[in-house]
């Protein structure tokens, strides 16, 4: 009787960590723009005295919604957070909704210093965007 709860238990745990396996496979293609990489444009912009670089990803499909513009918060970061803003934007875009984030000042490709930028600095950069039309 022992012997055979020990092998319930054996195919249980291998049930188990099949089924974690082939759920966590499914994850890992949030983490990559699979599909959208023909819709990426890299875009930058000058700030102040800076060029920053940053990337414009659109809606494979042609009907695009809105672009939303990603706004790091703090830390060194590069325009897909070290991708993990890809989740997200993968999201944004399946709704048709098109995706700019630029990397931070001295991060990347961008110039300049993100540790020398007050909050202001870092909400210019955003109104630069959207009142200039730097990327649209």
């Amino acid at each position: 009787m022992k012997k055979y709860f020990k092998s319930i238990w054996f195919y249980l745990g291998l049930i188990t960590l099949i089924f974690v396996i082939i759920i966590s496979a499914g994850q890992y293609s949030d983490f990559e723009l699979g599909d959208h990489t023909s819709t990426i444009t890299p875009i930058s912009f000058s700030s102040k005295k800076d060029i920053l670089s940053g990337t414009l990803i659109l809606p494979n499909q042609n009907n695009t919604k809105a672009v939303a513009i990603l706004v790091h918060g703090d830390g060194a970061q590069d325009r897909f957070s070290n991708s993990g803003y890809l989740p997200l934007i993968n999201s944004l875009l399946d709704a048709g909704i098109g995706v700019y984030t630029w990397d931070k000042a001295g991060v990347g490709e961008s110039q300049g210093n993100w540790l020398l930028q007050s909050m202001q600095d870092r909400a210019d950069e955003a109104q630069t965007l959207l009142v200039k039309g730097s990327i649209f």
